[in-house]
């Protein structure tokens, strides 16, 4: 039998969304209890690229959601932003077929989530 993702496609457009702006732990509580109807939602963890000191040089900006009880994640990484410094600064990176340094980033990042961070959590005695 399988199990339901805790968020679903529309829970996470919304997410996405406020990745854009500096989603906070309560912006993530409340697009929660709007989408399910619900006054408790799951406890869960909010880790963010800049506070891990991840992504500065390259303007890199993500965000995971961890859901320990549920042993669930949910990476969101800005895109292209619609300014022209953005946008230009994607674009030469196409060209030149050389510019990943965000991509390198949003790796780090990942790395350390799944290699890291979890790990030591999950060995948390709770």
């Amino acid at each position: 039998m399988s199990k339901e993702a805790i968020l679903n496609n529309q829970t996470r457009n919304r997410l996405a969304q406020l990745s854009y702006d500096d989603m906070t732990e309560d912006d993530i509580k409340n697009v929660l209890k709007e989408e399910y109807k619900v006054k408790e939602v799951p406890s869960f963890t909010l880790y963010k690229s800049s506070e891990m000191e991840i992504g500065k040089k390259s303007g890199f900006d993500g965000k995971v959601i961890y859901f320990k009880d549920q042993n669930e994640l949910y990476f969101f990484a800005r895109g292209t932003e619609p300014k022209y410094n953005d946008i230009m600064y994607d674009a030469a990176g196409i060209a030149a077929a050389g510019k990943i340094d965000q991509l390198n980033d949003a790796e780090d990042m990942y790395n350390e989530i799944i290699h890291q961070i979890i790990p030591k959590d999950l060995n948390k005695k709770s």
